[in-house]
């Protein structure tokens, strides 16, 4: 949120997820003009001081016009990756929902005249990789290894090539997220409702 600092017009591309929603309410709570760009038309309609625009995360549109209405845009586009039983198939939906999604939208914001000034991208914790418990990370540590660390890696890539022209690029790196009705908390309840949980790590 401090990221938005006295601006009053923000797009979020992923505004209807789980993340979206609580931002978008926020957002409007204090007084600013949000959009929200979603795949399906009959998505969330009705909310108030919320505009609702149709896109396409893989493919240029109309909704390229929008980027030089605002003056920041909160990218939250990316396939469910918790859960999920990692399939090759799997794995390239969650990349490709994440990096080219991005890929399309600093394209949009180097064609926009004025164009926003922000781009709060989501990204993860993932990009460390699996680490000792008690080794201390903050943002000068170095990535991981594995899938969600070469995952973070891209996405992280694909939003800062939006440095180039000049818009301020913050790679926001989110845990696991918990909350009533939505992250990654149904996937963890779910072994003990069926008396199966235990102990979360060490």
């Amino acid at each position: 949120m401090g990221g938005f600092a006295g601006m009053n017009r923000i797009l979020v591309p992923g505004g209807t997820g789980f993340i979206g929603r609580h931002l978008v309410r926020a957002l409007v709570a204090r007084g600013d003009a949000v959009t929200v760009l979603s795949r399906r038309r009959d998505r969330s309609r009705g909310e108030s001081g919320v505009n609702f625009e149709v896109w396409d995360p893989h493919h240029r549109g109309d909704w390229f016009s929008l980027m030089q209405e605002h003056q920041a845009v909160a990218h939250l586009v990316g396939e469910q990756a918790v859960g999920r039983r990692y399939t090759t198939a799997v794995m390239h939906r969650i990349v490709e929902s994440r990096v080219e999604s991005t890929r399309l939208l600093v394209q949009a914001l180097a064609a926009a005249e004025p164009r926003p000034k922000v781009l709060v991208c989501a990204s993860a914790i993932g990009y460390y990789g699996p680490r000792p418990a008690d080794e201390a990370l903050d943002e000068r540590a170095a990535p991981g290894s594995d899938f969600l660390a070469e995952l973070t890696q891209k996405w992280e890539a694909a939003a800062n090539e939006a440095l180039k022209f000049g818009v301020r690029v913050v790679n926001a790196r989110f845990g696991i997220i918990l909350g009533a009705g939505g992250g990654a908390l149904p996937e963890m309840a779910r072994p003990f409702r069926m008396f199966l949980g235990g102990p979360i790590g060490s």
